[in-house]
């Protein structure tokens, strides 16, 4: 866990004067001066971060095109011919056996599973990616995500987030006013669906908290689902390539700090859940898929499910 100083939930009215005080705050803050000194550094970094994240498109394209080779000549990784597996109903290796060398299997409906698979590959450019640059010249606590993309556009760079078809940045930068003026559609389905078996279900949890060294923090937890002897903590995603490790992870140990404090000695358990899930070799993190749940009639059914896909206990 983390050397945290303190961890407090928020109060509504504390939400509300949280809220207020980011707004005032972004329309105080103009950090021009420095924006124009680092300027250089800030266009390297964007040429460098955009490079980078193409790279790693190329990288998986060329991983897809690599298996389908594979797959189309019917080789596997060790170099022998794969045969097809009758009862099992799918293809792998004669020699599979022998685990001194890789060896590969692959579906009856392979071509299907490549189709999703190359859906899923993109450019990623994550909801943070001006806190990434930030982050990378060393400038954290200096400068504003806000003020960064406003500098890039300023100069005519383009907004990395919208030029690979994701939501522009500047929907994405105030995560914590986004989130308090609408629900997403997902999360408020998943809760609606969760109250039907769990005696509480707690929805956009504000957390004020600081580690040991460092500046005070603000974050939202999306759902937490629990009983007399569990607590489930589900960080809720549009679909799994946009699953944060390090968020969820930070989630765990706030709220396991919180219920040490109040001497909750119920078992805590974290997990993903999401809308769309696409086949990747760039993120294997277990997640739960909403639709897989839809059909679940008992809390018994509903907790085997859960605990399959756990990320963090």
């Amino acid at each position: 866990m983390r050397d945290f100083e303190y961890v407090k939930m928020l109060t509504k009215t504390e939400i509300a004067s949280f809220v207020n005080g980011l707004v005032e705050k972004q329309k105080k803050d103009n950090n021009t001066t420095l924006l124009k000194e680092k300027s250089k550094q800030l266009k390297k970094e964007y040429i460098l971060y955009e490079a980078e994240k193409i790279n790693n498109y190329k990288e998986e394209l060329e991983k897809l095109e690599l298996e389908k080779g594979r797959w189309e000549t019917k080789t596997c990784l060790c170099g022998k011919r794969l045969r097809f597996i009758n009862g099992f109903e799918f293809w792998g290796c004669p020699d599979y056996k022998n685990q001194s060398k890789k060896h590969t299997t692959f579906n009856k409906n392979q071509e299907e599973i490549f189709k999703d698979r190359l859906k899923g590959i993109k450019v990623r450019i994550p909801s943070n990616w001006c806190s990434d640059i930030i982050k990378r010249l060393d400038l954290k606590g200096e400068i504003k995500a806000k003020q960064t993309i406003e500098f890039f556009l300023s100069e005519g760079f383009e907004d990395l987030r919208k030029k690979y078809g994701y939501k522009n940045t500047f929907k994405s930068i105030s995560g914590f006013i986004t989130a308090n003026k609408e629900s997403k559609k997902e999360e408020a389905q998943i809760r609606d669906f969760l109250k039907g078996f769990f005696s509480k279900v707690s929805y956009q949890i504000y957390i004020r908290y600081k580690i040991k060294g460092d500046q005070e923090r603000f974050c939202i937890l999306d759902l937490i689902a629990s009983d007399a002897e569990k607590v489930y903590l589900i960080e809720v995603k549009r679909h799994n390539m946009y699953i944060e490790e390090d968020q969820l992870s930070l989630y765990y140990d706030l709220l396991l700090f919180l219920m040490q404090q109040g001497n909750d000695s119920r078992k805590l358990k974290a997990l993903f859940i999401v809308a769309e899930y696409f086949e990747s070799t760039y993120n294997v993190i277990d997640c739960v898929l909403f639709d897989d749940l839809l059909g679940i009639k008992s809390k018994s059914n509903l907790e085997m499910k859960f605990d399959d896909k756990i990320y963090l206990s």
